[in-house]
């Protein structure tokens, strides 16, 4: 046996094929083989509106505004438009649900994390808001945003 078909074996074992949902079928969007590998289920989605001001009220543009909750979630970001605002689109997929179990939802099927949101403005000078909490929805349709603000001098 080869290398490749031995490391094709692992990926296809019956345990992978749950986790990963297919596999050497080209189902994740790829030309399938090992290297097609599923990105986990998406359990949740969220929005973070949010603007970045100066002390003084006016807004930062042009920097890099990150959102992240935690290791299930990871940490994603959008670049301030003029008036300082931006948009970040967090979503919560896990695949290893015993590492990382599911939060539970409330009635209307959203859950509640706390998260992180920062835009480093210059190498000394970073604007954090911790924690934020933020609502993830079970789809993008019936998400509510969450919205912050990141000011200098605040906290």
């Amino acid at each position: 046996m080869n290398a490749r078909w031995d490391h094709r074996l692992l990926l296809c074992s019956p345990v992978w094929l749950l986790l990963l949902g297919s596999c050497d079928d080209g189902g994740c969007g790829g030309s399938g083989g090992a290297s097609d590998v599923c990105p986990p289920p998406s359990y949740g989605y969220a929005v973070v509106r949010g603007q970045a001001l100066w002390s003084d009220g006016s807004p930062i543009a042009g920097k890099q505004a990150y959102v992240g909750c935690g290791d299930a979630v990871g940490a994603y970001n959008d670049r301030t438009d003029d008036q300082g605002r931006f948009e970040v689109r967090p979503v919560y997929a896990v695949a290893d649900t015993v590492l990382y179990p599911f939060p539970p939802r409330n009635a209307d099927g959203s859950f509640d994390l706390s998260c992180q949101a920062n835009l480093q403005v210059a190498h000394d000078l970073i604007l954090r808001r911790d924690p934020l909490l933020v609502r993830f929805a079970p789809t993008l349709e019936s998400v509510t945003p969450t919205t912050t603000e990141l000011r200098e001098g605040v906290p």
